[in-house]
This record gives structure tokens, sequence and C-alpha cells, in this order.
């Protein structure tokens, strides 16, 4: 508060320190004889013992006759004002006073111990790398460096943060990544890694199940969780004893997917062992996994006719079943014929003498005896 006892005006500057160091300034202007002017500046006090003065300056004055004068400023000492304030805080919560506490962030280390390394001791992470000023003099590191060992990675992110040639240990066996040859320990050394395009940080670059080690082992791809892109996974693949580099492990033609969904057996190129393989089967339409598909009790190889329960032969070819056909061995006598004079329906000469029966055709005679004159006109030469 200014109060103008002497003059009939007063205008001035206020002053305002806390424990001698200027705060802020506020002017009182042209306060008439006996009034008084409140004048402030915002200031929030700090904590601990503030020794606020308030002083006056650039002091201009009216005398009853008119007269402007300006007051020295040394004339005006006798104008200070002072007040002191103790302000207590209570840093970490702990509802003691810091005042009192030894321990006023809380971090672990006493307030004369933070003074003495030189860290703040109304911050429980100094260097803010996210580890507690206490935690980090417990580990013999430095709480005023966030990185201690200088090498790139904050000491709360660095697993060896006192030593600079290590950061991380991907497989958690206390050795860092950078000594340790398989740093995800999946059994497969980080340069082979690095050649087959796996991640020597995961044990599992393709996520199927099978260790990077395992797969190179098994013959698959690291980085592929279907190495022959057959469309069954590789570990399922090495569970049903297929190789999961091939996607026909048995080479029948059907690749193992193709034989799970027809429930034929990957492993063995001929399920039912009727002797045609899985792949031609499926051609021919005929059940790989049935040795006589159409259940007329002749098995599918031997059968020429495997999808037709009446056939089972063609013996002269015409692509008609000798079932149906009524000249199997197309020798031109009918089988009913051949059946009624005991020759063979099943051959063209019965007896194998080389003549053909009655009702053999004229053309075909011509061919025998034009065949036997060729061969005795060589005889002759």
């Amino acid at each position: 508060m200014v109060v103008n006892n002497d003059f009939a005006a007063l205008s001035a500057s206020v002053n305002f320190y806390n424990n001698d160091q200027l705060i802020g300034s506020a002017q009182a202007n042209d306060i008439q004889f006996e009034q008084a002017r409140q004048v402030w500046v915002e200031y929030q006090l700090p904590a601990g013992t503030s020794r606020i003065t308030a002083s006056l300056s650039d002091i201009i004055v009216k005398k009853n006759n008119g007269e402007r004068s300006q007051i020295p400023n040394e004339e005006a000492a006798g104008s200070l004002a002072v007040k002191e304030f103790q302000i207590d805080l209570d840093t970490d919560g702990d509802e003691v006073g810091n005042i009192q506490d030894s321990d006023d962030d809380n971090d672990g280390l006493e307030d004369v111990r933070e003074q003495e390394l030189g860290t703040d001791p109304l911050k429980i992470d100094t260097d803010a790398d996210g580890l507690a000023d206490g935690d980090e003099v417990r580990l013999a590191l430095d709480p005023r460096k966030s990185d201690t060992d200088g090498d790139g990675r904050t000491d709360k992110e660095d697993l060896f943060p006192a030593d600079k040639d290590e950061w991380a240990d991907a497989d958690q066996d206390a050795q860092g990544d950078n000594a340790d040859p398989d740093d995800d320990n999946d059994k497969l050394p980080d340069a082979d890694e690095a050649a087959l395009g796996s991640d020597p940080h995961q044990a599992d670059t393709d996520g199927d199940g099978l260790a990077d080690g395992e797969e190179k082992e098994k013959g698959s791809d690291p980085t592929k969780s279907d190495s022959d892109g057959d469309g069954i996974s590789d570990p399922d693949e090495i569970k049903a004893g297929t190789k999961p580099d091939q996607a026909d492990t048995d080479g029948d033609g059907l690749t193992d997917l193709e034989e799970k969904e027809g429930r034929t057996n990957p492993n063995q190129p001929d399920t039912d062992l009727d002797g045609v393989s899985d792949g031609d089967e499926v051609k021919r339409g005929t059940d790989p996994t049935n040795t006589d598909t159409d259940g007329d009790g002749v098995d599918d190889l031997s059968d020429q006719f495997p999808l037709d329960q009446r056939e089972a032969r063609d013996t002269d070819r015409d692509g008609s079943g000798d079932n149906a056909d009524p000249d199997d061995d197309n020798d031109k006598v009918s089988d009913q014929d051949e059946e009624s004079s005991g020759s063979d329906p099943a051959k063209i000469d019965t007896d194998g003498d080389q003549y053909l029966y009655v009702g053999a055709s004229l053309s075909f005679l011509a061919f025998l005896a034009v065949a036997a004159l060729y061969a005795k006109g060589r005889g002759r030469q």
C-alpha cells in the first residue's frame, strides 16, 4: 500500500524483491494528498523462506504551489516494506513437508546424498531415463546420465546399461546379442539365419509353430509356414510324416493336400496296392482306396473297364467289352457258334494250326497266302 501524507500528489514505481532478487514492478500514479493506493504484482512464492521487500523509485511529487520535482531514490529508502514468508511443500505426497522430509522426492536417495551426487532432490528421475535416482545408484549407474554407458540406448531400455558393447538379449540367456552366436536360441546360428533370410531375434520367424532350427533340420523354409505351397502347414506335414519341402511326397501325381482330401496315403504312391498309382486312378476316375472300384471281382489294374461292373475285358480291343461283344476275338465266328463247336471264343485260332474256321473272311485267308508266298520266295534267294 502506497500512502501520500506529504504532497499534493505523488507518482512512483513500486519494485518487489524476493531475497533481494527483483520479481516485478508496478506503477502508482497521481496519488492525492492523504490518499492510499494498493499496488501489486502476481508472483507465486517458491518453497522455502522468502523475504519479500517493496521499495519506491522514480518518485515524482507535486507540491501545493503546483511545482513538480523528483525525489532521489536514496531519500526514499525509508519507504522500504519487508515481509517474510515460510513456504513448505510435500513433493512426494507422503504428508511430510519437505523441510522435515529427508527424501523429498522419495526416490530412495536422501536429499543430502542427492546434493553430493548433483542430482535433483525434488525429482525422482533426474536424468528422465525412466529409472529412479535411487535405483540407478544401486545398479552402479549414473543418475545424471540417461545413457550411462554411452551406447545410444537409455539405461532403462538397455539390458546391459553398464556395458557399451551390449544392450539386448533376445533369448534372455544373460548373454548379450552381440556376443551370442544364436540370439534367439532357436538352434540356428545367426549367420545361417542371415543367409536364409530368417529373423535372428525370432525363434519362429514364420510363426508356424516350428523353431527356425527345426525347420532347417526337417528341410522346410523357416520364412514360410507352408514351404512347398501345397496347402498344408509345415508342422502338419511333419506330424503326418510327409515332406514339408515337397508338394507331392510320394510322387504319385497328387499333392499331399489332394491326398489328404481324398483320404489316400500321401506316403504311398499306390494306396490300395492294386498296381495302379493314386494319381493314375484319379485320372481314370477309379477309387485309389479300392482295389476293385466297380466291384466286379477284377482288380482295377486288370480290369479294362474298371468303372463298368458288367465288363472287365475286351479281347479284340474293339472298345466293346466281351460280355456285350458277340465276337470277342473278332475272328468272324460268333461266340455262340464257337462255344457250340468247342472252339475258344477268346482265341482267333483255337488250335494254333494257322487255319481259320470256315466262317473266317476270305480277305484274311488271302493275306495268309500272300504271306506264305513271300516267305517261300525269300527262302530261294
